[in-house]
């Protein structure tokens, strides 16, 4: 014979059957009152119209039935479907009983409706009686105007990755489906009425919901009818008393959504009741847990619970989602529910947590591996979740696809740019120190949506000087140490540097590195006892130069781009500008980047003409010339194997003809065409030649002679030489200025490393170079001498034949032949002004007269030192010169006034002194006035017309220079004395 429990009888189970008796008796009474209703007011013969609201009355009743059975119509159908006939059975035993029994209740029934008839209206029955029907029809038009509202708001797209796990197969990134559909037969474990607990050891963001979701799938579709899966997260209910209680509330109404057993629903809330009320504890590792009494009340509940879930045929999972981001207090109480109280048949459970997290819980009292093995006690079986990290990558990058084609403002190709260094970091060698920053998808999506809320996106890369691991580094410093990204904030910002970027090493050796660490960056790693490995990890990835350069050299790009430069040295300030665009999104023209420069000249290789780059509106002249400078100067530099023969001819070429826009003015901020000869100089040494093989590898002097032969138009570049194009007559006195400046680069003893430009230019003026000792200190002065000749040659042609003076020439220089195409630009930075203009323009003479006729050999040598033919050198062009100077330029017989070129060309030769006090003075001096002036033709000339000078009334006439301004009336005293004790010499 079966015993109760076998059979699934309860105590509870008689206190159900009565229940449902007595629900049939209340059944009985409403219809048996409704009976009466009807019939009395079909007796009255005057109320024939009461008659058809009474029906119409009735039927919204029923009406209002048949809704609230809708509305509960899975309720119902877990009634039926449970085939609970005892149910049914007593449910009509009581209303047949009460039906065919109930005399009392008639009478009853008819005294309360004749009060009721004769005390109110017909209107005010009518009234109350709508009232309830009234009530629902109002929240259920509540409720539809809801629904409607939801279907036609349209849910935006997101510019931002979210969140939300996973909740199908589909999408599925990680490839947790197989592991996740083993261990959701596990968890079934066959059927099995065994209760189990089971673990999901995992760091957060690893995807243990996105797991759990795809078990949840299977146990949907392949257990059906045979699962019952209770989700509790009890993180909703963190520092709440009564965790306990919304556990199990939570877990009657997922019962109630599946099976319909009262009894059930009733003894696991009086079970709960019993444990709450108890007071016995127990301790293990010194932490003490409540437990029920021994008591027969519940011994007996947890038998009769116990039986009611066997009868059910369905496994319930209970999941516990979040164990590890509440407080261990209530961890305890949970694991305290599942394993002493709620260890019962067919239910198993399933928790979620990390135990790296679990870990750092509480460990003022407990250490880790107690609460490890704490947490052991309750768990029967355990699996861990692990992201394969190509395909950790690979969901990073469809989702962030998916996210930013959200909103058509975000540039793709920008932000996959701004993301570049963090695919770099995924393929390194040292990914696994990068797990706490971007180990997971969390993580990731974290770090993407900063970059989108920060509009980092937005930024050029292509273009400017920002180095992508650098940029994710920072970011990461950013998002994860707050206070560490202050600090460098507070150190490596307006205009400070030096504490976490690297210093300029001035005492080092040229050959090796040029930059170090900071003293203030290696004591702040050292003694801040706060940063943690990970934290000074990403630090030095950033700032520790000795690691990331080791064995390598500094290049231009290098301190140009990466963040550990700021302004030291050769660097910028890259550092600041990396910080500017995280903070306030802000980032330098794409002008003043490096990086544009590399872009504009890959352009100009290989598929622009030069000119067509040139002429874009970057480069308006309404921005300055610098942005010009900087390009011209990524050209000259760039390796000669990157130059194709032609295109080194056009390159070329165009410089030449550019050459007279830019401006000569003597400033610090332009005057790039002082500059430009010396940028034709570097380019014809690295790829104005070319070799057999069509390299620039075998500068031999067949090879390089090509140089010698552009210089002077011969060979393939018969009239196009580039003395001819500098010092064409068209281009004025500037052209000779250019040439002269041409001229002075190409020396060798000038320190410009030019080898193969002077070589050529040696053994283009020998007849045998072969045996010229190109180390002898006399090939510079062979070098020189055939280029000198030649200029001279051009000046003597376009202006002593001519008689034309060359101070005038310049005199009459216009603000805008100074400038070229950039007179705008230098008027609004008022450059215009008289001062600036005379200081340029006594720049450009002196300048001339002092390459056309100095005598030195040592760091340049003038043309005056040679002949102006043939190789006897004696200072035949500074003879020559002198004549020109007293004869044409300074001679008041020749042109009235033109004594005052004499005085100001004196005063712009004043020697530097110091006096006692250490302050530098400028004074006339004989040695400096004789320089290119001979002391017999000065002399001469101070005989003849010294009285004459002396006598003129010169007024307050200004001679300005870049280093000085000497007035007429403080200098030209001490000028006369020092002439007139010349001639008397």
């Amino acid at each position: 014979m079966k015993s109760r429990d076998s059979l699934g009888i309860t105590g509870n189970t008689y206190i159900t059957l009565v229940k449902y008796f007595l629900l049939g008796v209340v059944s009985a009474e409403i219809f048996l009152f409704t009976f009466e209703l009807v019939k009395f007011f079909n007796i009255k013969e005057n109320l024939t119209q009461g008659f058809s609201w009474l029906w119409i009355f009735i039927i919204f009743y029923i009406i209002l039935g048949l809704i609230v059975i809708l509305r509960k119509s899975k309720r119902i159908l877990i009634f039926f479907s449970s085939r609970r006939l005892d149910l049914l059975f007593i449910l009509l035993v009581g209303f047949f009983l009460i039906y065919f029994f109930d005399t009392f209740s008639k009478d009853f029934y008819k005294q309360c409706i004749k009060w009721i008839s004769t005390t109110l209206t017909f209107k005010q029955i009518i009234a109350l009686g709508l009232l309830p029907l009234i009530f629902l029809v109002s929240v259920i038009l509540r409720g539809l105007q809801i629904q409607s509202k939801t279907r036609c708001r349209k849910d935006e797209n997101s510019r931002f990755m979210n969140d939300s796990e996973v909740t199908d197969v589909e999408g599925d990134f990680f490839g947790f489906n197989t592991q996740a559909e083993k261990f959701a037969r596990s968890v079934y474990n066959m059927g099995s009425s065994k209760s189990l607990v089971f673990g999901i050891d995992a760091p957060w963001g690893t995807g243990k919901s996105t797991f759990i979701n795809l078990c949840k799938s299977y146990w949907d579709k392949e257990l059906k009818n045979k699962t019952i899966v209770y989700d509790f997260n009890p993180i909703k209910y963190e520092n709440r008393d009564n965790l306990f209680e919304k556990f199990v509330d939570g877990l009657v109404d997922e019962l109630r959504n599946h099976v319909y057993s009262p009894e059930l629903e009733g003894l696991v809330s009086k079970y709960a009741r019993l444990l709450r009320d108890t007071k016995a504890t127990f301790s293990l590792f010194g932490i003490r847990f409540n437990i029920p009494f021994r008591n027969d009340s519940i011994d007996k509940t947890f038998e009769e619970l116990k039986s009611v879930l066997g009868s059910i045929n369905k496994k319930i999972i209970i999941v516990v989602d979040d164990l590890d981001r509440i407080s261990f207090s209530n961890i305890k109480e949970i694991l305290f529910v599942i394993k002493k109280a709620f260890n019962i048949p067919n239910v198993s459970y399933i928790l979620c947590y990390d135990t790296e997290s679990l870990n750092k819980l509480d460990q003022h009292k407990l250490d880790s591996e107690k609460i490890s093995e704490f947490l052991e006690k309750f768990i029967n079986v355990k699996t861990s979740i692990y992201l394969d990290n190509n395909l950790l990558l690979k969901y990073f990058t469809e989702n962030k696809n998916q996210a930013i084609e959200n909103d058509l403002t975000i540039d793709t190709r920008l932000i996959n740019r701004s993301l570049a260094g963090l695919k770099e970091i995924f393929n390194s060698s040292d990914f696994h120190l990068y797990l706490p920053f971007i180990g997971d998808a969390r993580k990731i999506k974290r770090l993407v949506n900063t970059i989108i809320l920060l509009q980092i996106e937005q930024t050029d890369f292509e273009n400017t000087d920002f180095n992508s691991e650098d940029l994710i580094h920072l970011l990461l410093i950013y998002i994860n140490y707050p206070s560490i990204f202050r600090k460098i904030y507070n150190t490596e910002t307006n205009g400070k540097k030096g504490f976490f970027s690297a210093k300029y090493n001035f005492g080092g050796d040229r050959n090796n590195k040029t930059f170090k660490n900071s003293p203030n960056y290696q004591e702040y790693l050292e003694t801040e006892k706060s940063l943690t490995d990970n934290q000074k990890f990403l630090l030095n990835k950033i700032f520790d130069v000795d690691k990331r350069f080791k064995n390598t050299s500094f290049t231009t790009e290098m301190t140009s781009t990466l963040a550990c430069f700021n302004g030291e040295g050769l660097g910028s300030r890259n550092l600041e500008t990396y910080i500017k665009l995280i903070t306030s999104s802000t980032s330098p023209p794409l002008t003043e980047n490096y990086r544009f420069y590399i872009k504009r000249k890959d352009e100009i290789l290989n598929t622009h003409k030069i000119e067509t780059v040139f002429q874009s509106n970057y480069f308006s002249s309404k921005g300055g010339e610098e942005i010009h400078r900087q390009l011209w100067i990524v050209l000259a530099n760039t390796s000669p194997s990157e130059y194709s023969v032609n295109k080194a001819r056009e390159v070329i070429n165009y410089l030449i003809e550019a050459l007279p826009n830019y401006s000569i003015l003597e400033n610090d901020t332009g005057g790039f065409r002082r500059r430009m000869p010396y940028m034709l100089v570097l380019m014809l040494e690295r790829f104005g030649w070319v070799d057999k093989a069509g390299t620039r590898t075998q500068n031999y002097p067949e090879n390089i002679s090509q140089i010698a032969q552009w210089i002077f138009g011969e060979g393939i570049h018969a009239g196009s030489g580039i003395l001819t194009k500098l010092g064409d007559a068209n281009r004025g006195i500037l052209g000779l200025y250019d040439i002269l400046s041409f001229r002075l680069h190409c020396c060798d003893n000038r320190g410009g490393d030019v080898f193969s430009l002077t070589r050529s230019l040696i053994f283009h003026g020998k007849d045998n170079g072969d045996n010229l000792n190109e180390s002898s200190p006399n090939s510079v002065v062979e070098e020189m001498r055939e280029i000198s000749q030649s200029i001279f040659k051009m000046f003597k042609r376009h202006y002593i034949n001519k008689k034309r003076n060359i101070f005038y020439e310049v005199e009459q220089l216009t603000f805008n032949q100074l400038t070229g195409e950039y007179s705008e630009h230098y008027r609004e930075l008022q450059y215009d002004s008289n001062k600036e203009i005379l200081i340029s323009k006594n720049s450009i003479i002196s300048f001339m007269i002092y390459q056309l006729g100095n005598t030195f050999t040592s760091h340049g040598i003038g043309c005056g030192y040679y002949d102006t033919e043939g190789s006897n050198d004696n200072n035949g062009i500074n003879i020559q010169m002198n004549n020109y100077l007293f004869e044409n330029c300074f001679n008041p017989d020749s042109k009235s006034g033109s004594y005052i070129y004499f005085l100001d060309y004196l005063l712009m030769n004043l020697q530097q002194f110091h006096d006692e006090g250490e302050t530098l003075e400028y004074l006339p001096n004989i040695d400096s006035f004789t320089i290119i002036l001979t002391v017999n033709e000065l002399s001469a000339y101070w005989k003849k017309h010294g009285d004459l000078i002396k006598q003129q009334d010169l007024g307050e006439r200004i001679v300005y220079t870049r280093n000085y301004r000497a007035t007429y009336k403080k200098y030209l005293e001490g000028v006369f004395k020092m002439l007139d004790a010349l001639i008397k010499e």
